[in-house]
This record gives structure tokens, C-alpha cells and sequence, in this order.
């Protein structure tokens, strides 16, 4: 339960119309010597007087919140049941209060709650938005039987509700491990389950352990091995959050895509690697994120940089699949993906692209679905995982 924090008192509409009126009414009248316009803008100001006393009485209520479930999927049902006690000695009247969901403001009406008794209101929470919508404060307000002043106190009853994207049924991807059989097993695994792969560029936040100094002395530019788990089946998804790629709508279609890849791929026990371009994974920690659909219910449109994308892909660790979902047309990213068959196997490109017709194919080694929606997309790779 938790108590009052703030409150305010203002006139309404009405009220202030009421003041404005009263004070001209009242002012012509004495100017003129006219009495009879004097008394009723003399009540105007008491009614407005009368009106601010009973507002300003103590309003001794708090309120409690319980709300199921904490986490669901767009669209699914969500409720809230807010409880409010009257903690004086006085019966609280009707009052109107209103919930915050996110921005939004959801008003309802309180019944009267008696002394030491409790009123409840259940609410349906709006859940047609992906995102991390936190919830209150609830906020009361008590209005006089006039309309002319009303009084707003926030009453807390905070809470946090994640609503995740949808994930569409999938048909797990085979995936195979692309190994070099020469090469060393690296200090800091467990023996026999990392084997050396390629080099790439250092990008920082790199194990320093895995500089391959011999070719960072004979190139000039700092390389670091990469190594593929050769233990697990696993998939690495990288989703593209360049806004140059997406639109509002397609890149939530994106994430659903991603969403429904890597549920398919957990249900035959691989192991996920969830890269969203550009995301701050301490803060989403901080936020209360649980997994990978609490990250995708984070996730949003980054900076317009191709390294963050591609810098991503080259940093996710090699071996199993690699599936790149993007909104991006280019010819040229299909290509650039192409070089990732020696550390991945197999490579998928997914593109979300309005207007397209769903097709997949076989593009340069590499696995290539294109649909306008998730839905369609879902279809285009479960035909192709069939074939």
C-alpha cells in the first residue's frame, strides 16, 4: 500500500469562469451604483470560497495495486486491480481517478469507500504496444458538487509491465559447425569445446587473452582469433536497428521475426546468441530484463551506422547458424554476409521489405528469405527449412 505524495489544488473551468464573472459583475455594479449586480457576484465568490473549503478537507486515502501478468505477449490480456483504502475517520465520496500505462492515462471512477473500508477497481491494461510500460503513479481526484475546484493527489501503486512481441510458430533450422581442424584450442575454454576459427579486427571490449600477436606485428593492426563451439548446436541472431533500414511498423514486424527464429531454435535444445545492433546491454539489465523477448521488448531504432550492424556480426562468436534480420535492400549486404560461411553454417538473411512477395532462395552460399510482414516471412523460411 502506499501513501499520498503530492497533492494540488486548482480552479476548473467552470470555476475560473465563475471568478472571472464575479469579479466584472461585481466591479461594474459598484462602479454604477447598482447593488443588485453586487450580491449575486459577492455569491459567486463564496461559492467559489465554499467550494475550495471542501475540497482542501483531508483526503486520507491510499492505494494498493495487483496486477497479472507481469510479462505477455502484444495483445494478450493484461488486468489491474487497484485497491483503495480510506484511512480516515470520515466517509471518502465518489472520486474520479486516473492510472498511467506508459503515456497513456486510463480514468475510472472510485465508488465511495467507507471508514476503514476498501474499494476496488479492475482495469484492463492496454497491451497493443511492444515496450517496458511502467504503471501509475495512480492519481485521485476530489471535485465539489459545483464542478469549480478540484484537488489531485498522487497515490503511488507503481508497477512495471512488459509486453513482449509475438513469436509465430517456426520450424527449427538445421545448423552445422565450421571448423579448422589446425587449429589451436584456446587458454580460457573448456578443453574440447572451442576450436580457433579466423581473425578478425580487435573492436574493443575483446578479450585481450585472444590478440593473435604474430599477425598484429606482421599487419600493423590488432587481430583477435575467433573460435566456434564444436559441443552445441547454436544459432546466433543479429537484428539491424538502422533507422535508414526500418519503419516504425516493419521493424516491429523484425523483431518478431527474431522473436519467432529464436523460439524455434530452443525448442530442439540449441543454444541462442541474441545481438540487437547498438544495444546497451547494461541498461537493459538495469531495467529488469530477464531474457532475450524482454530485450526485444527494449529494443529500438539505433543510430544510422553500418558498422554497428556488421561490427555485431563480426564480433558474435563463430559457429551454427547465422540469421541477419534487417529491412535494408541492399544487394551488396547479401555479399558481405556471404564471407561468414567459414565461421557459420548456414548463413540467412531475412529481409523485411514493404510490398515484397514472400519468396526464399539461394543467393552466393547463402540462405535468403524475403517477405513485406512476420507472418509471411514465418511462412517463407518455414517452406524453405521443408524443402
Amino acid at each position: 500500500m502506499t501513501e499520498a505524495s503530492d497533492r494540488g489544488l486548482r480552479l476548473t473551468g467552470p470555476g475560473l469562469a465563475l471568478v472571472g464573472g464575479s469579479v466584472v459583475v461585481g466591479v461594474a455594479g459598484w462602479a454604477f451604483g447598482l447593488p443588485e449586480l453586487v450580491l449575486p457576484a459577492v455569491a459567486g465568490l463564496v461559492a467559489v470560497a465554499i467550494a475550495l473549503l471542501w475540497v482542501s478537507l483531508p483526503l486520507g486515502v491510499a492505494v494498493e495495486r495487483r496486477f497479472r501478468p507481469e510479462r505477455v505477449t502484444v495483445d494478450a490480456p493484461a488486468a489491474s486491480l487497484l485497491s483503495f483504502a480510506n484511512l480516515g475517520r470520515l466517509p471518502v465520496p465518489g472520486l474520479q481517478a486516473v492510472d498511467r500505462v506508459g503515456d497513456r492515462p486510463l480514468r475510472m471512477a472510485v465508488p465511495s469507500v467507507g471508514p476503514g473500508a476498501r474499494s476496488s477497481v479492475r482495469t484492463l491494461l492496454p497491451t497493443d504496444r511492444r515496450g517496458r510500460l511502467e504503471l501509475g503513479p495512480v492519481r485521485v481526484e476530489r471535485v465539489d458538487p459545483l464542478g469549480l475546484v478540484n484537488r489531485w493527489r498522487a497515490v503511488g501503486a507503481e508497477g512495471v509491465l512488459w509486453v513482449r512481441p509475438r513469436v509465430h510458430l517456426a520450424d527449427p533450422l538445421a545448423t552445422g559447425v565450421v571448423v579448422d581442424l589446425e587449429g589451436p584450442i584456446t587458454d580460457n575454454a573448456t578443453e574440447g569445446t572451442l576450436t580457433f576459427s579466423g581473425l578478425r579486427e580487435y573492436v574493443a571490449g575483446d578479450d585481450l587473452r585472444r590478440i593473435h600477436w604474430p599477425t598484429t606485428a606482421r599487419t600493423g593492426t590488432m587481430m583477435v582469433r575467433t573460435h566456434v563451439d564444436t559441443s552445441q548446436p547454436r544459432a546466433t541472431l543479429v537484428l539491424d536497428t538502422r533507422p535508414s533500414s526500418w519503419d516504425a511498423t516493419r521493424f516491429e514486424h523484425g523483431i518478431e521475426v527474431v522473436a519467432s527464429a529464436a523460439a524455434a531454435f530452443r525448442r530442439i535444445g540449441h543454444g541462442v546468441s541474441l545481438t540487437i545492433a547498438g544495444e546497451q546491454r547494461g541498461e537493459a539489465v538495469r531495467l529488469g530484463a530477464r531474457g532475450d523477448l524482454d530485450r526485444l521488448a527494449l529494443a529500438s531504432l539505433g543510430r544510422d551506422r553500418p558498422a554497428d550492424l556488421f561490427g555485431a556480426v563480426e564480433r558474435a562468436e563463430g559457429g551454427g547458424a547465422l540469421v541477419v534480420v534487417t529491412g535494408d535492400p541492399s544487394p551488396r549486404l547479401a555479399s558481405s554476409l556471404a564471407a561468414q560461411r567459414r565461421r557459420h553454417s548456414p548463413v540467412v538473411l531475412i529481409r523485411v521489405l514493404p510490398g515484397a512477395a514472400p519468396r526464399s532462395q539461394r543467393t552466393g552460399g547463402i540462405v535468403e528469405v524475403v517477405a513485406p510482414d512476420a507472418v509471411r516471412a514465418v511462412a517463407a523460411w518455414n517452406r524453405e527449412v521443408r524443402r
